[in-house]
C-alpha cells in the first residue's frame, strides 16, 4: 500500500511542471500579453468649422461651410449633442447650418426639420432632413427663415418621436 505523502509526491512534480509550461506558453514573466487602450476620438465641436484662413466659413476642399451642428441618435432613443441630451437648438435666421447626424444605434433612425404635427405624424415627404439609415454619419445643409419659427427637429421612425424631438429657436 502507498502512503499519502508518497502519493502526493508522485502527482506534485507533474503538476508543477504543467504549471511551468502554461506560464511560459502564456508569456508570463517575459513581458508577454498586456492590455493597451486606444484613446477616444476627438470630441465633437460645437463651434463652426474654420476655413483655410482660420475663420468660420467655406473650405477649399468642399467641406461644409458655416455652422456645423453635430448630433448623435442613440440606441436608447435619444438625440445627443456633445454627449448630452438636446431638446432645443438655437439658430439665426438667414445663416446656413450643416446638420451632421451620426446614428450609433445600429437600427433605423431618420432626422427631419418641420412643424411638430407633421413630424409626429411622420409626414416628412418635402421637409428638410435625412431619410432612414441604420448607422454612420450623414449630413445636410439648411438655412432657416422667419417662416420656420416654431419648427422642431425629430426622428420620425414610428415609436421614436416621443423621446427624439426638440424645438428649433430661430433668432432674427
Amino acid at each position: 500500500m502507498t502512503s499519502p505523502t508518497r502519493y502526493s509526491r508522485l502527482f506534485a512534480l507533474p503538476a508543477v511542471a504543467l504549471l511551468g509550461v502554461l506560464l511560459v506558453a502564456c508569456g508570463a514573466g517575459d513581458g508577454g500579453p498586456t492590455w493597451t487602450f486606444a484613446p477616444l476620438g476627438p470630441t465633437p465641436s460645437l463651434t463652426p468649422s474654420p476655413d483655410a484662413s482660420g475663420s468660420p466659413g467655406g473650405s477649399p476642399d468642399g467641406s461644409p461651410s458655416g455652422n456645423v451642428i453635430e448630433l448623435e441618435m442613440t440606441g436608447d432613443l435619444r438625440i445627443l449633442q456633445a454627449g448630452q441630451p438636446v431638446t432645443e437648438l438655437q439658430l439665426t435666421e438667414g445663416e446656413e447650418y450643416t446638420f451632421r447626424v451620426t446614428n450609433s444605434a445600429n437600427f433605423e433612425h431618420n432626422f427631419h426639420l418641420g412643424p411638430a404635427e407633421r413630424l409626429e405624424a411622420n409626414d416628412v415627404g418635402d421637409l428638410p432632413g435625412l431619410t432612414g439609415y441604420e448607422s454612420g454619419t450623414q449630413e445636410f445643409s439648411w438655412t432657416p427663415t422667419a417662416a420656420e419659427q416654431g419648427w422642431q427637429f425629430a426622428c420620425t421612425v414610428p415609436g421614436h418621436y416621443q423621446s427624439m424631438h426638440g424645438d428649433l429657436v430661430i433668432e432674427p
